[in-house]
Formats: structure tokens, C-alpha cells, sequence
């Protein structure tokens, strides 16, 4: 098959990172192996890929680097609603990121255009204004938090709920945003309820989970796993630390839990520990660093992710590379990715009902590991059909721009 050129929207990506740079990343060297790829991105990680390119430079990959807006530097020094300020600096750099790919399309020579990061199903992107085939996406955005769930998010993490469903209404709504609906000549969801939202116009919407593409390095297992379980991922509501912990109080109890970073959530969640007579079975280490969170995934009982509103998941599937068993709640993209598991013994999907429920099937999940922790080592993910369906979404597009 002939090889083809693509040009990459990636706002973020790294071959050293996790969470949105790391699931950009394995989406593009997936691409490169049918294609050669050329990326825009912003100089958030410029000395790394630079470094990778002298190490790789036939890999297939190209990087274009696009300066941040003008009142980039102005917005990073901005504390109060940090997020929104970094937002609009985002739609900044898409604005300068299409001027940029018009001009590197302009020779003709490129297949289709797709856009790799930070895509929402909410935001428009350039890549479909740039009159040669587009893949919008993978994109999410639309999963939400079942209120069923709600009274485990905390106070803070129920309004940030309620102010990002009032966004995003607003955000779709939007004139660019919905010219890129109708542009794109393939609309990819991240996870069930994008896909259902692009869908609605009848348009047949392909669903692909970026974060199953994510790659590690080789990592060095013990013989045996030690009686801890990880939770990996940021102590903010939506991410359910609550539920973790209620978890570790019904389970078994010479397991203990380790934090693995930290957020708003780790002062409250101090306070439940002690209440739930667990405090001394817990562990917050704060941010730790990649290598040390694989260290954690290989030697542990099970990694347990309890994500109420997940998009994706990439240390879930960065945890399933490295072999670790899983304890996840069957929510967006995560389910996706569990799902996707080569050896269902090593995963446990929990149904999201009531938080009591919830919690007592997790404490079972993790009684089951615990009582016969699993020897193997090798991963349990599949990635090879979410490849191969990456590379299929890309001729998709490619046909129906000819026709």
C-alpha cells in the first residue's frame, strides 16, 4: 500500500509523559507506521521531541512547532481560573496552528489531516478547514458523571460537575465548533456518549480509545507482588478517591492504598481515613514520577481506578501494559480500555450504581487479587485492533475525500 503523508494537529505530546501528551503520542507513532507524519504542536515539550527526532530520524515522524499566542505568558502567570484562562490560550494556538497548516498543506503533496490532541467534541479544529480529507478525533467530552454517583464527588467536585455540563452546552454550541461538525469528513468519539452525541444526525461515528495506544518502557517485576493497591490518578472528585478509599475499609484488611499523587481532595480525604479506622493502612505519597508509578504498578496487588466522568485513562492502560491487574469502574473510556484486556482474570470491571454498591463490589475485586495475586507479568492489552482501526478510520477518510 502506497505510504501516506498526514498532517497532525497535537496541541500536546511526549515520549516521556503520561495522561493527554502520552496518549497523543502512542496515536502518533501508530500513524507512522503507515504514514508519514508530520506534527504541529506547541513548544510545551519541544526539548524532548527534539531529542527523540536526532535519536529516530526515519521513524516517520516531523515536528512543526508553533509558538504559543502572544498572551500566552500572561495567562501562565494567571492563578485565579486558571483553567479557563489556559482554555482560551488553547483556542489561541489552534487559530495559529491552522494558519501554519494551510501553509505546509498548500503544495499538495498531504493525504488528510488529523487532529491528535485536546480534542473535544465541544472545540473546533482547524483540520477541517484545510481542503484536503480530515479525522476529527478521536474527541470526548461528553461523558458524564451518573448522578447516582454524585454524593461521592464531594462539594467541590459536584459544582465543578455542574460548571463544566453548563460549558460544554455553551461551548457546542458555537458557530467554529459546529462548522467542524459538519466539515470533518470522519467524526471519531473517544468513548460511548461522544459517540451517541456525534451520531445524532445519523452520521456512522467510529469509536477508537486513544489511550489503549500508549507505550512503556521495559520495567524491571519482582518475583512476587506485595499487598498494596495504587491509585494512580489526581485526588480531585471526578476521579472517585473517595470511593478508593471506601473500597479499602471493605476489603481485606492487610491491604493497604497508595496515593499516588495528590489534589484537593487529599485534606478531606486525611479526615475519611481516620473516620473509616484506616488511617494507618494508607499512604499519600503526593506526585510521584513516571518511573516510580511503573514501579508501583509491577510490584502492587491491583491498580484501581475510579474515575466517574473518564474520558480515557491512560495510566489504566499504561498499568495493563505492564502486566498489573486492574480494579476499574465501568465508566466512559475506561471500560473501553478494561474491555480491551487480552486476559479478563486480570481485570475487574465494577458496574457504576449506588456508591454502596459500588463500594462493596470494589472491596470484593480487591479480596479477589488479594487472595491469589496473579504471577504474570507480560501485558494484557490489546492494542493491535484499536491500530488497526486507527489505520482504517485514516483511508476511510482518504476514500470518501476522493469521492
Amino acid at each position: 500500500m502506497h505510504r501516506r503523508r498526514l498532517l497532525a494537529i497535537a496541541y500536546t505530546c511526549s515520549p516521556s509523559r503520561g495522561s493527554e501528551a502520552g496518549a497523543a503520542w502512542g496515536t502518533l507513532l501508530t500513524l507512522a507506521e503507515h504514514a508519514d507524519v508530520t506534527v504541529v504542536t506547541s513548544p510545551y515539550f519541544s526539548e524532548e521531541l527534539r531529542a527523540w527526532y536526532k535519536a529516530h530520524p526515519d521513524e516517520g515522524l516531523h515536528f512543526v512547532e508553533v509558538p504559543q499566542p502572544g498572551y500566552g505568558r500572561l495567562v501562565d502567570h494567571v492563578t485565579r481560573w486558571h483553567r479557563q484562562a489556559d482554555f482560551a490560550k488553547y483556542l489561541g494556538w489552534l487559530n495559529a496552528a491552522g494558519e501554519r497548516s494551510r501553509a505546509l498543506v498548500a503544495d499538495g503533496s498531504f493525504d488528510a489531516a488529523v487532529h491528535v490532541a485536546f480534542g473535544s467534541y465541544w472545540t473546533p479544529s482547524p483540520v477541517t478547514d484545510l481542503g484536503i480529507p480530515s479525522i476529527w478525533g478521536p474527541v470526548g467530552g461528553a461523558t458524564k458523571t451518573p448522578l447516582r454517583l454524585w454524593p461521592a464527588l464531594g462539594w467541590r467536585g459536584v459544582l465543578g460537575e455542574v460548571e463544566k455540563r453548563v460549558a460544554i452546552a455553551a461551548a457546542a454550541r458555537t458557530p467554529s465548533t459546529r462548522a467542524t461538525w459538519r466539515q470533518a469528513t470522519v467524526r471519531v468519539a473517544e468513548a460511548p456518549a461522544t459517540q451517541r452525541v456525534l451520531s445524532r444526525d445519523g452520521s456512522s461515528v467510529p469509536k477508537l480509545q486513544r489511550a489503549i495506544l500508549s507505550r512503556v518502557p521495559e520495567v524491571a517485576h519482582p518475583e512476587q507482588r506485595e499487598p498494596f493497591v495504587v491509585f494512580p490518578s489526581s485526588l480531585q472528585g471526578r476521579k472517585g478517591p473517595r470511593l478508593a478509599l471506601r473500597a479499602l475499609a471493605a476489603g481485606p484488611a492487610h491491604l493497604r492504598l497508595v496515593f499516588a499523587a495528590d489534589g484537593y481532595e487529599r485534606r478531606p480525604l486525611e479526615r475519611l481515613a481516620r473516620r473509616l479506622g484506616v488511617a494507618d493502612r494508607v499512604e499519600f505519597r503526593g506526585w510521584v514520577s513516571r518511573e516510580e508509578m511503573f514501579s508501583l504498578f509491577v510490584r502492587s496487588t491491583a491498580v484501581m481506578f475510579t474515575g466517574v466522568r473518564e474520558e480515557g485513562g491512560c495510566a489504566l492502560a499504561e498499568a495493563m501494559l505492564l502486566g498489573a491487574p486492574v480494579v476499574v469502574l465501568g465508566v466512559g473510556g475506561a471500560r473501553m480500555i478494561a474491555e480491551s484486556s487480552t486476559d479478563p482474570d486480570r481485570v475487574a470491571v465494577v458496574e457504576p450504581r449506588s456508591v454502596t454498591r459500588v463500594v462493596d463490589d470494589l472491596g470484593a475485586a480487591l479480596a479477589r487479587f488479594a487472595a491469589d495475586p496473579s504471577p504474570r507479568t507480560d501485558g494484557h492489552l490489546d492494542q493491535q485492533t484499536t491500530a488497526e482501526a486507527l489505520r482504517q478510520v485514516v483511508e476511510d477518510a482518504i476514500a470518501r475525500g476522493s469521492r
